[in-house]
């Protein structure tokens, strides 16, 4: 289990588009394929530090589906998506992370997971 940790600069009159894209958009189109789910989308609330910052944490089942999502970013069917979203943020930083031995997030079943925004 991998988990792609993004930090999003999203531009300040760009929030509601950006979020509207990432919801209706990023995350059912992340789940064409079985390896790759938007976990968790988070947004830094005014007033606590840095503003118009989105994390977004993708679970990914392996570095195959690390690979294969490389691959659909930035010459595949999610590249018209992205292009779309950078119009949206200043800046994107992206970091992979596996979990510790002692973390209870181990293992996170993809198939079970939403893949279009709801009430939760």
């Amino acid at each position: 289990m991998l988990f792609l940790h993004e930090t999003h600069e999203v531009a300040g009159r760009r929030e509601e588009a950006f979020d509207a894209a990432m919801r209706d958009h990023w995350m059912p189109e992340l789940a064409r394929t079985d390896g790759a789910r938007l976990l968790y989308f988070l947004r830094h609330a005014h007033g606590t530090g840095v503003s118009y910052n989105v994390v977004t944490v993708t679970a990914l089942r392996d570095g195959a589906a690390w690979e294969e999502l490389h691959h659909r970013v930035h010459d595949g069917d999610l590249r018209p998506l992205v292009e779309r979203l950078d119009g949206l943020r200043h800046d994107v930083t992206a970091k992979v992370l596996t979990p510790l031995p002692w973390s209870p997030l181990q293992e996170v079943d993809l198939a079970g997971l939403p893949t279009a925004a709801g009430a939760h």
